[in-house]
């Protein structure tokens, strides 16, 4: 999970996480036999993820992006170092590769990719939890239009 992080985030009316987030769920396979009572509940428990795994998500993206601009300073200062202390004639591309070993950028680097893949993940997950809330409101519409 995104670690929470002091940032302007922190100034925004953000989803605390919603109880029962943490718990597995089965999403009802036959909304027919759910009051619309219950369809709202539903909606309602899914929109609060949905809200929560959002402002994770910006917590995430908000870290990503400053860990991004730490590696290019790093990355910046560790190639000037390099071509400082280099030997004349060492290419660019030989600085770019040493510089590229170091364990402070390889950190960056690592921690930039894994923030990548996290985001997909939450992407996902609101992906799932849009088309839940959106199949329940349809159930709701089809039957205001039978009644």
């Amino acid at each position: 999970m995104a670690q929470e992080d002091n940032s302007p985030l922190d100034n925004f009316p953000l989803p605390v996480k919603p109880h029962g987030f943490s718990e597995r769920y089965r999403f009802p396979e036959d909304l027919t036999r759910l009051s619309n009572t219950e369809i709202g509940q539903w909606m309602s428990r899914l929109a609060a993820y949905r809200g929560y795994v959002l402002s994770i998500y910006a917590r995430s993206e908000f870290k990503r992006k400053g860990d991004e601009v730490k590696l290019r300073i790093v990355r910046a200062q560790k190639q000037t170092e390099i071509r400082r202390n280099a030997e004349k004639g060492m290419t660019e591309t030989a600085v770019k590769e040493a510089a590229s070993s170091d364990p402070e950028i390889i950190g960056f680097e690592e921690a930039v990719s894994k923030a990548g893949r996290n985001a997909d993940f939450y992407l996902t997950l609101r992906d799932i939890l849009q088309g839940q809330i959106e199949v329940l409101s349809r159930e709701l519409s089809r039957r205001s239009m039978v009644e």
